[in-house]
């Protein structure tokens, strides 16, 4: 996964200046502000409504969701946000779902979730809704699409800085990077349960699909 050099932050200067020998690489939150965008843009014209599910325990998913929920006002989509704060919120959060006619669901991934990443997968194909995942692991696992970043080739690449910063190079020198690249995985066996038509535009751009 090619990586680039970001300019220097607040935060950045704020890390070095607190002398923390950290390796630093940012996943852009799973999802970049370009790949959100283009998912509105090239969303079926039937999502009218869209539920937000995020973890509200945890500023930076509630941030994310935020994020989303202003991006689909710009896009004249309602917001539907479900907070969860615990496991037993989930069967609720698909009873609103349901209740407030949500066209597709958009997951904020974290550990929360992702701990109950089968009941969510499981329930979002049951209601047939479409849902998309940040990391394909969810697709794997019955989702129906995930568009994020290759969190392995991410791994890879903190390894390659961990055995810099073991051969001498400074923590503080190495710059903050993010990816440039991200993977789109389809599963078709979910989007024929749920009785949903991928576009033939859509599955060309596929990194990987599942059959």
């Amino acid at each position: 996964m090619p990586l680039k050099p970001k300019p220097v932050t607040d935060l950045q200067r704020q890390l070095d200046a607190a002398q923390l020998k950290v390796c630093r690489l940012n996943a852009e939150g799973r999802w970049s502000r370009t790949g959100r965008r283009r998912s509105m843009e090239s969303r079926p014209a039937y999502i009218r409504r869209l539920a937000i599910m995020a973890d509200a325990n945890v500023t930076p998913t509630m941030l994310e969701m935020n994020t989303v929920q202003a991006l689909a006002h710009k896009f004249e989509i309602e917001p539907i946000p479900l907070e969860i704060r615990r496991t037993d919120d989930i069967e609720s959060a698909f009873a609103r779902l349901k209740t407030d006619q949500a066209d597709a669901l958009y997951v904020v991934i974290n550990e929360l979730l992702n701990a109950n990443r089968l009941l969510i997968v499981r329930s979002a194909e049951a209601a047939k809704i479409p849902a998309i995942y940040g990391t394909h692991d969810w697709v794997r696992s019955g989702g129906l699409i995930s568009y994020g970043s290759n969190f392995p080739a991410l791994f890879a690449r903190l390894a390659e800085m961990a055995d810099s910063i073991l051969r001498g190079t400074k923590a503080e020198d190495i710059p903050v990077e993010q990816p440039t690249r991200f993977e789109l995985v389809i599963n078709l066996k979910t989007s024929k349960a749920i009785g949903v038509t991928i576009p033939a535009t859509l599955l060309a751009r596929a990194d990987d699909v599942i059959e």
